[in-house]
């Protein structure tokens, strides 16, 4: 006999409520205006100041290389969909599975996987779920398929750019339920309403049910900041030191007299001319005497260069680091340094290697739980026969370390013929025909 739960009693002030179990009540504690998310304090972070961010960010050698690093890595590992039973109708549904995600739409999946990707700059990636029905050779796109069966299949699987995100429709009266976002046309300005059922969400991160996720270049902002302007420091001082600082004397009566402020003026635009790019030099007074001092003059000083008290280009590279250590990449570092030993670059490879997986479970979890739900509903297949994405693992295992772990599992009496399937998908070998159904 199933139980069923009593209406919880809670108290309001000087009154109490009555309220279902089975309907959520309270608020997750999201910080929203209007479908706007605004839970960060910094204001770099926030509403439109928070789309140019990052993209600035993208520019930045250090994290543009961070990004490129996660994404190679994920694109080459395996995905395939793992046989929810063992029956044929089960075999067949796998296939079909197969068929609609990764050989029958117009982008190819190691492309939907970048752009499912962009969640680690963004913190989220909404993908729309085209649907088609497939009738073969069909010049329809809502019809063409490489496959003549009727079922409902993918027509296209296409990022809605990030950027274009205004705001969220959330139900905020069934615990913060996320119903879809506005989008804005960046060319046209025109508005679109998107519902979630045609989305598919990724998330980095799923904290107080926030759509927007969490940035991976959140923790990297800081020490990026003070890189950005330490940069420009050091690109002044590098022109100062080799074209250094121009003087031009002029008489004070020059520089006081308000009848001449015309030609003080074009002394000061030549001080400044006199450089190619910062906007630098002085225009002092030359009163002399009798004695052969001038009264007009033009030096130039020569800068004695490195004398700083602080090296700049010591703090770039300790914010660059910062910036590694934020985006769990410092591997980039290790070896072109020459610091770190060959057991410490191991271990960031393998936690590296970690988040990857993590990762690459975010996407599993959101085609399990959005998109194949989505399909097997329209396509009348029962619950049941439904597969489940898998993925592949980003280190290869050694060879020898293999070899070595399939003689000692023979020595105990393991039966090697059957070690074969795991021993061909750790190492990278093929599989063989009939075990790829």
């Amino acid at each position: 006999m199933v139980e069923m739960l009593s209406p919880t009693v809670t108290t309001n002030g000087s009154r109490t409520e009555q309220h279902d179990p089975y309907v959520a009540y309270g608020t997750t504690g999201l910080v929203q205006y209007a479908g706007r998310i605004a839970e960060e304090y910094l204001r770099a972070w926030r509403g439109t100041q928070k789309k140019k961010t990052i993209q600035e960010m993208h520019t930045d050698a250090i994290i543009a290389a961070s990004l490129l690093i996660y994404e190679m890595l994920i694109r080459q590992v395996t995905w395939d969909f793992a046989v929810a039973g063992q029956d044929n109708l089960a075999q067949e549904h796998a296939a079909f599975a197969r068929q609609v995600w990764f050989e029958d739409h117009q982008t190819a999946w190691t492309n939907v996987v970048s752009e499912i990707l962009t969640m680690l700059s963004w913190g989220f990636a909404p993908i729309q779920m085209v649907l088609k029905r497939r009738q073969g050779d069909n010049r329809d796109p809502a019809l063409h398929s490489r496959f003549n069966d009727g079922r409902i299949g993918l027509s296209q699987l296409f990022l809605h750019g990030q950027e274009t995100v205004e705001r969220w429709f959330i139900d905020t009266d069934h615990g913060g339920r996320l119903e879809g976002f506005e989008q804005q046309d960046t060319i046209g300005g025109k508005r679109y309403a998107i519902s979630l059922e045609r989305i598919l969400l990724f998330r980095t991160r799923v904290y107080k049910q926030n759509p927007e996720g969490s940035s991976l270049l959140r923790g990297a902002y800081l020490p990026w900041y003070h890189k950005k302007n330490y940069d420009v420091f050091q690109g002044i001082g590098i022109e100062r030191d080799t074209a250094g600082l121009h003087v031009i004397r002029i008489p004070k009566v020059v520089m006081e007299d308000p009848a001449y402020l015309s030609i003080y003026n074009d002394y000061k635009k030549m001080a400044v001319n006199l450089r190619n790019d910062e906007q630098a030099g002085l225009v002092l007074p030359s009163d002399r005497d009798d004695k052969g001092h001038f009264y007009y003059d033009v030096e130039r000083i020569q800068s004695v260069g490195g004398q700083r008290q602080i090296d700049i280009g010591k703090a770039i590279d300790q914010k660059n680091l910062e910036m590694l250590l934020a985006l769990m990449t410092d591997i980039l570092v290790v070896g072109h340094e020459k610091i770190g030993s060959l057991a410490l670059h191991s271990s960031k490879t393998s936690l590296l290697s970690t988040a990857l997986g993590g990762i690459m479970d975010i996407i599993v979890e959101g085609v399990h739980r959005q998109g194949m739900p989505r399909l097997w509903r329209v396509n009348g297949f029962p619950p049941e026969t439904m597969p489940r994405l898998a993925h592949g693992d980003i280190e290869q295992q050694n060879l020898e370390e293999v070899a070595n772990f399939i003689l000692r599992l023979s020595q105990a009496g393991f039966q090697v013929d059957d070690l074969e399937p795991e021993v061909r998908r750790r190492t990278g070998f093929p599989m063989r025909i009939e075990e790829r159904v």
